[in-house]
């Protein structure tokens, strides 16, 4: 009987060890459902704090933008021209290792639709998921 109940104990503790516990790609996609509820509430500091100091955005058919400053006035001046209500469609995310994802989509929003070719999510040492890389391109806008 006692080593039932142990037993019992034990796997119990697995599944709730288990539950806690997330990985690189739970902890990304995590992220980036943080990024887009920030999107739609308008939050362009939080999208831009959400880039590395040195990352690269590409969004075609605007520009390249290098450096967390330049994301943040990015989406500052989207957000200003009235886009919201961002949606992914089927995001696909792949580990790397243990601190790189990347992060492949469909999206649409009211302003336009498109698709995300790369974003590349790096778990930096203050231990936050930040984009490194984010390549995107908008296919039609309203």
């Amino acid at each position: 009987m006692k080593k039932q109940i142990m037993t019992a104990a034990i796997a119990t503790q697995m599944v709730f060890a288990g539950a806690a516990y997330a990985g690189p790609i739970e902890e990304a996609q995590e992220a980036s459902k943080q990024w887009i509820v920030a999107f739609n509430k308008g939050d362009y500091q939080y999208l831009g704090d959400a880039y590395t100091m040195e990352s690269t955005m590409i969004s075609h058919p605007f520009g390249v933008y290098h450096g967390r400053p330049a994301a943040t006035a990015f989406w500052k001046q989207l957000i200003s021209d009235g886009a919201t209500d961002l949606v992914y469609i089927e995001p696909k995310f792949t580990e790397l290792d243990d601190k790189t994802v990347v992060m492949e989509s469909r999206w649409k929003m009211n302003i336009g639709e498109g698709h995300i070719t790369l974003e590349k999510w790096v778990k930096e040492a203050d231990g936050v998921w930040r984009l490194e890389l984010d390549d995107f391109t908008v296919e039609k806008r309203y």
